[in-house]
């Protein structure tokens, strides 16, 4: 995941758990300050590796993906693991 993508991933995350809801689009390019089409691409990329669930048809239609940790491939979280020891 990119660093953008975590961003925009903790801030649904945040929402749903505070709001019971997921932000809207023009919540998360407030939230993050870049452009529709950057949250778009990431939501895409964050639903395509398992993150988040698309509802269609439903307004705010994200929900959080619980995956179990034996579902994620170990090079996932190796690179997740180096990416969080690179930050601090």
């Amino acid at each position: 995941m990119t660093d953008n993508q975590v961003q925009l991933l903790d801030f649904i995350r945040v929402r749903i758990e505070t709001k019971g809801a997921a932000p809207n689009y023009d919540e998360m390019v407030e939230h993050t300050g870049r452009g529709r089409q950057a949250i778009f691409d990431d939501i895409d990329a964050l639903e395509r590796d398992g993150h988040l669930v698309k509802v269609p048809g439903r307004p705010r239609g994200l929900r959080l993906s619980y995956r179990t940790l034996v579902d994620v491939p170990t090079d996932a979280l190796r690179a997740e693991l180096a990416r969080r020891e690179a930050a601090i």
